[in-house]
């Protein structure tokens, strides 16, 4: 978790809160046109009551800039992202609306006509809006090297990069369904769930329990709205797959198309009379 948190003292961006009000007065009273404060506390798995602690931080720091300087400068905070998504069925992180009641309840002020907020909460609301799908290509069966058996599809560490390199920190729910699309029903087994690509560590889930897997089933991976196509690797020249979508139940549009070999070849050939 170390590698992937911003909101630490030795962190690359920012300055720490901790570092005390004349640390922040100097570039305010240098420069008028700085007029808001970012705070990041951090991400998945943050409590409601640290998030919160976070922006009440920020908004007593604005108050004793504004004392400092004699006047209001400060018109817009942004109190960053970090508000969790259920990844899991057990996971019950706060939804965005508890959220806001929280933040009014603690830090009224926030909400001032003369202030203007700012949130990146593009997790938890954008991580629910989409599923992968995938042919299972082929399954190998357990034996003396494989403990279990071990389908192979067509998503990998291009795809999944979190999952794949920080398995322990980031789960995604796995659905399996027939050729035909219907759920697969049957006795649940142990299952490796492995991608596409020339490297060992390309593994997307262990251990996972499911109805035995058959080449040609597809396999689809819950909550990839974020996190996922956006960190879309090109290791081993692998082409972004399409992607549709849908509002209620009206029918699917192609968001984007999907790339050809063309494209790929292309990709590689910029700058090459």
């Amino acid at each position: 978790m170390a590698a992937m948190s911003v909101a630490t003292k030795s962190s690359k961006f920012g300055v720490p809160i901790s570092a005390g009000i004349d640390a922040f007065m100097d570039y305010f009273q240098r420069y008028p046109w700085l007029t808001g404060l970012h705070v990041h506390v951090g991400s998945q798995g943050c409590a409601l009551d640290l998030l919160v602690e976070g922006v009440k931080r920020a908004m007593r720091l604005r108050r004793e800039i504004h004392d400092r300087l004699g006047r209001s400068q400060i018109r817009m905070i942004d109190i960053g992202g970090g508000l969790p998504w259920n990844y899991r069925p057990q996971d019950q992180f706060p939804t965005p609306m508890e959220y806001v009641a929280s933040l009014k309840k603690e830090v009224s002020d926030l909400f001032d006509e003369n202030i203007q907020v700012v949130t990146e909460l593009g997790r938890a609301i954008h991580a629910g809006c989409g599923w992968a799908a995938s042919r299972v290509e082929y399954v190998k069966s357990a034996d003396s090297m494989n403990s279990e058996p071990m389908a192979v599809i067509h998503l990998g560490a291009d795809f999944m990069l979190r999952p794949v390199y920080k398995s322990e920190l980031w789960h995604h729910e796995i659905s399996l369904f027939d050729e035909h699309g219907m759920p697969k029903q049957g006795v649940k087994k142990p299952t490796t769930i492995v991608g596409p690509l020339c490297f060992a560590g390309d593994v997307l889930a262990r251990g996972r329990p499911l109805p035995a897997v058959k080449t040609g089933d597809w396999l689809v991976l819950h909550d990839i709205g974020a996190y996922t196509l956006s960190m879309w690797s090109r290791h081993c020249s692998r082409a972004i797959p399409p992607v549709v979508g849908h509002q209620g139940a009206g029918e699917l549009t192609c968001l984007l198309a999907g790339e050809t070999l063309e494209d790929i070849s292309a990709f590689w050939s910029r700058g090459v009379n």
